[in-house]
Parts: C-alpha cells; structure tokens; sequence
C-alpha cells in the first residue's frame, strides 16, 4: 500500500515562500504609491485652497482701494534665487501697500460734505526673503489721521521700506500708526511680482510646493502660477 504524503519537499516549501514575499512586495509597492499620491492630492487642495483665499483677499483690497494710493516696492533689491527640482530661479519678491476701509456698510465711514470714503486703514502685502519659501504677509494698518493722505498713499512708506526690508513687523505701534493685525497668508511663496499701469495692476504670484518622489529624480518640486489683473474702481480720491 501506498503512504500517504504529510508534508512539502523543501524545493516547494522556497517556492511557496518566494511566491507569497513577491506578492508581500507588490502589495507594499501599490500601497506606498497610494499613501504617496494620497499626500500629495492632499496638499494640493490644501494649496489650491490657500490661493483661492489669497487671491480673493488681494482682489478685493486692490479693486476698493485708490489707484494714486497704491505704492509698490519693485527694484531689484528684493531677488532671491531659489533651489528647485527643475534648477535654479531668480525671482522677485516685491511689496505692495494701498489705501483701505475697515468696513464700508457704517454711515460714518464716509465724509459727510461729498461722500468720500475716510480711508481709515492701509493694507501692505509683505513678501519675505526665506528660500526656498518664502512667507507673504498681509498687515492691516490703522493711520494716526483717518482720510488724510489719500492720494500720495502711506506717508512713512519709505521709511518703512528701509527699517523692515526682511521681515514684517508684528502688531503694535508703527510710525505714527498703529498695525492692528499682521497675518500670514501662506508659507510657500516663490515669487511676488507687481506692476502698475495706467489700466491696471497686475500680480504674478508664484507658490512652490513639494511633489510626489520618484526612485530617479528623488523629491520633485511644483510651482503653481497665478496671474491676476486688476483695475481699482476708485480712480478718484
């Protein structure tokens, strides 16, 4: 009589071993690939997220300002180059500052003799220096005399320019003003790049962020662009 077999030869025993550690690696493979593109989809929106309230706040200070008002600081002092997966990039970093209201709906927000606006704040866009990122910062300034100066813009422009050309400074006294809020509106600045014309100002702001990592090129870096133009309705005082 024949016996009856109770276990694998060794030959099958590396075989079903082999087999099960392939299908263990192709496993791990097409999971780390989820969770990476899981990741990455996740700072996406989170980046997408960001600009649309960036861009929102920036339109909306530039279309309700004045357009004599609005100063930008963009010489060459404010480059940097910046370290990518694609290479090197020199970009810009500017400010800008304009003329604003704290809150249009109260009566008293107007002058009473010809309805103008009081002006009673400033709203400066202040990009840093940091590389590869940089921070850009929205400052919201209350003025010593609410409605004057409206067509020149921020007087202590200048020298602001000179006392915080790195950072922004935090709340508190300024000047003869008084910075009620400095906010950060996002980490990942690349470039600020602003210009004016008789039409329009124009904002190009670049963001830079980490993208998914490949065994070739290791960790690949992402720029997102956004061009926005906008004309001030408030082309008067």
């Amino acid at each position: 009589m024949s016996r009856k077999r109770q276990a694998f030869s060794l030959a099958e025993a590396l075989l079903c071993t082999g087999m099960l550690g392939l299908l263990l690696v192709t496993l791990f493979v097409v999971l780390n690939f989820g969770f990476q593109a899981f990741g990455v989809g996740t700072t996406r929106m989170g980046i997408l997220g960001e600009i649309e309230s960036l861009v929102a706040r920036l339109r909306r200070d530039i279309e309700s300002s004045t357009f004599s008002s609005i100063k930008i600081q963009n010489d060459n002092s404010r480059r940097v180059t910046v370290s990518t997966s694609a290479g090197p990039r020199d970009e810009v970093r500017h400010i800008l500052c304009m003329v604003g209201m704290s809150e249009w709906g109260q009566p008293q927000a107007f002058q009473p003799q010809d309805g103008a606006p009081e002006w009673n704040r400033y709203w400066l866009y202040h990009s840093d220096l940091g590389v590869p990122k940089g921070s850009l910062y929205r400052l919201e300034i209350e003025p010593a005399n609410v409605g004057s100066n409206r067509g020149s813009g921020w007087k202590n422009w200048t020298d602001y320019l000179t006392d915080y050309a790195l950072t922004p400074p935090a709340t508190g006294p300024l000047y003869t003003s008084q910075v009620l809020r400095t906010r950060r509106l996002t980490s990942q600045l690349l470039g600020l790049e602003v210009t004016r014309t008789t039409a329009a100002v124009t904002v190009r702001l670049r963001l830079l962020w980490d993208g998914r990592k490949s065994p070739e090129a290791g960790k690949r870096t992402e720029v997102q662009e956004i061009y926005l133009r906008v004309p001030p309705r408030n082309r008067m005082l």
